[in-house]
Order: C-alpha cells, then sequence, then structure tokens
C-alpha cells in the first residue's frame, strides 16, 4: 500500500473517530430523552469504523514484519514499527533516521534521537537539541528545543530557556505565553502553569477564563476537573461551573459519566451536572465495558451506565468487568459472569 493510501486510509479511520465521539456527547446531552435515532447512527458509524480498524490492525502486522526484514537485509541495529509509510532505523553507531517502505533513508542525515512520524512531522534530536522535520525533508522552522513533544490537534508544546510554549504546525508560536508547564489539547482546551497557577487556554492561544486553580486535568467529554483550595469541581469548554458541587475527589469524564465522592460518599454524575441514580456507595469503581462495581453494607453489586442494577446478586467480592466478563465471588462460590449480569462458568 501506498504512503498515499496509507494517509487517505488514516483520515477516514479520523474523521470516524471523531463522528463517534460526537455522536457520545449528542447522547450524552439527550441521556434523559428518546435517543433511538442518535443510538441507530453510533452503532452503524462504530461498525464502519471497526472495520476500517480491523485493517490497520492487519497492517500494523504486515508493517511489523517489513521492519524485521529490512533490518536484516539492510544490516540495521533495529528497524521499529513503520508509521504514516516510514519507519525509524538505527545503524551500529548508534545514529538514527528513517527510511521508506523499500529501506529508502529519507534523507542524508543521522541524528541522536529521532521519533515516528505523526500528523506529517517526526521530532529528531542533534547535539542535545530537538527540532522537527517535515516527510519533504525540510525543518519545520530554525528554531531549536530543549524538549519538545509531538503534535497534538495541530499544536505542540516545546521547552526553551527553561520555559514551556506552543507552536502551530507552521512552526510559529501560538501565542506570546510562556508557562512552567503545559499540557497538550484535549476539547481544544490546554492546560497550563504560570506563577504556581494553572488555567487553560483555547487553540487561539487565549486564556479560558478569568480563574486560575491549584491543580487542574486534561479536558475530557467536554468537561475538566480543577481544584481551588481543598475541593475539586468541574468545568466546562466555556470555562463555567458545570453546577454548583465540590467534591472532596473526583474522576474525569467517560462516555459521559464521572465518579465523584463527597462527605465521605462515592456516587455517579452525568454531563449536564446531575447525579446518575440517588444511589450513593460506601466505595465504587469507574465504568468498564459500560458497568461499574459498586458496594453498599460491605456488598459488592454492578450497576449500567443507566445508573440500574445490573441483577438482583450481591456478592462477597468482585472484579471490574474486561472483556465482557467480570469474576466474583459468592461464599465460598467464585463464578464469571456476563454484562447481561448471567453467570457462565464457575472458576
Amino acid at each position: 500500500m501506498s504512503c498515499t493510501n496509507i494517509h487517505a486510509q488514516l483520515s477516514k479511520l479520523n474523521k470516524m473517530r471523531e463522528g463517534i465521539q460526537t455522536l457520545q456527547q449528542d447522547i450524552t446531552a439527550q441521556r434523559s430523552t428518546d435517543v433511538s435515532l442518535i443510538h441507530n447512527q453510533l452503532r452503524v458509524y462504530t461498525e464502519q469504523f471497526y472495520k476500517l480498524q480491523s485493517f490497520f490492525d492487519i497492517h500494523e502486522s504486515e508493517k511489523f514484519k517489513l521492519g524485521a526484514a529490512l533490518r536484516k537485509k539492510l544490516n540495521l541495529q533495529q528497524v521499529q514499527n513503520f508509521s504514516e509509510g516510514y519507519a525509524v532505523a538505527q545503524d551500529w553507531n548508534e545514529q538514527y533516521f528513517h527510511i521508506d517502505i523499500n529501506g529508502v533513508p529519507l534523507y542524508p542525515e543521522r541524528y541522536q534521537c529521532t521519533i515516528k512520524f505523526r500528523n506529517g512531522m517526526a521530532r529528531v534530536q542533534q547535539n542535545g537539541k530537538w527540532f522537527y522535520i517535515t516527510e519533504n525533508c525540510e525543518r519545520l522552522n530554525n528554531e531549536e528545543y530543549e524538549l519538545a513533544w509531538d503534535f497534538f490537534n495541530g499544536r505542540a508544546v516545546v521547552k526553551q530557556n527553561g520555559k514551556w510554549f506552543f507552536i502551530t504546525e507552521n512552526g510559529e508560536r501560538l501565542n506570546d505565553g510562556e508557562y512552567e508547564s503545559a499540557g497538550n489539547f484535549y476539547s481544544g482546551r490546554a492546560r497550563v502553569k504560570q506563577n504556581g497557577k494553572w488555567f487553560f487556554i483555547t487553540e487561539n492561544g487565549e486564556r479560558l477564563n478569568n480563574e486560575e486553580y491549584w491543580n487542574v486535568r486534561d479536558f475530557s467529554n467536554g468537561r475538566a476537573c480543577v481544584q481551588q483550595v481543598e475541593n475539586w469541581f468541574f468545568i466546562t469548554e466555556n470555562g463555567e461551573r458545570l453546577n454548583n458541587e465540590e467534591y472532596e475527589d473526583l474522576r474525569s469524564f467517560s462516555n459521559g459519566i464521572a465518579k465523584v465522592e463527597q462527605n465521605g460518599k462515592k456516587f455517579f454524575i452525568i454531563a449536564n451536572g446531575e447525579r446518575l441514580n440517588g444511589e450513593e456507595y460506601d466505595d465504587a469503581q469507574s465504568f468498564s465495558n459500560g458497568r461499574a462495581r459498586v458496594t453498599q453494607n460491605g456488598k459488592w453489586f454492578f450497576i449500567t451506565e443507566n445508573g440500574e442494577r445490573l441483577n438482583g446478586e450481591e456478592y462477597d467480592d468482585a472484579q471490574s468487568f474486561s472483556n465482557g466478563r467480570a469474576a466474583v465471588k459468592q461464599g465460598n462460590n467464585c463464578i464469571a459472569i456476563d454484562i447481561n449480569g448471567d453467570a457462565f462458568f464457575q472458576i
């Protein structure tokens, strides 16, 4: 498969992923209403996505075999897996470079370190400094950095003279801001730290709001966990509070649900800030495979993403679902149950 075809398929895959995320957000926003039409669209989109994803899984296996064959043929110390049509190669002089699927070097230079291509660019290190190169073998700009990370949503975090800042895919600075620490962009927002305080900026480099926080986490599902003084709360992509609640502890949103702790009790909230159900738990684990294990009065059971009990069973011990199965214990019996809560064999 040519690099052009790989890029076309990868672009299609990414668009499908974005479509799935959009539909999931629509479902989250309308959780209390009839969302059968959106669910059907999501099902069709997801089926198409996984068909294309399976192609890439197969292709990844082929690329691994290709890398191993080229390493032997070209007498190289190592050839890493291919990414976007190129692989990182290492010669016996501990020098790194990129090769194409025919084993031809992309350029004559050799570097101390190279990172695989992502979104048409790769990071390379020379004389202890990092910079970016494009697939056309050109430098992105004339800058060199103490540290540099991959581009993420069209922005990259780099460090120069002890300060972090962002650059765009054109190699230009996103804004004049320099930070003590900075994270990648998620949902079009990035966390940054200045003068010991955290806040968020948008993809335009502007501040999301005028607030500063003791601690923050990256945006997930359009919500971010932030801390002021001792307690935590959520903010939205607009920089506003999700609700008037504050929590002792919380977890980021995933599939429109977040676990929180208040007054020593754990429960779940949905994307509009309301409780998933009226229950509070002594302990609770985040959702996995659409099921969460929770405990009340010393007994474990499972709930669904609708906040309902999975079945009428309670267990002395239970493990979270993985690959549609969970191990549970009742008395001296250890059994495995499926996502419907039905036992299918004894352990």
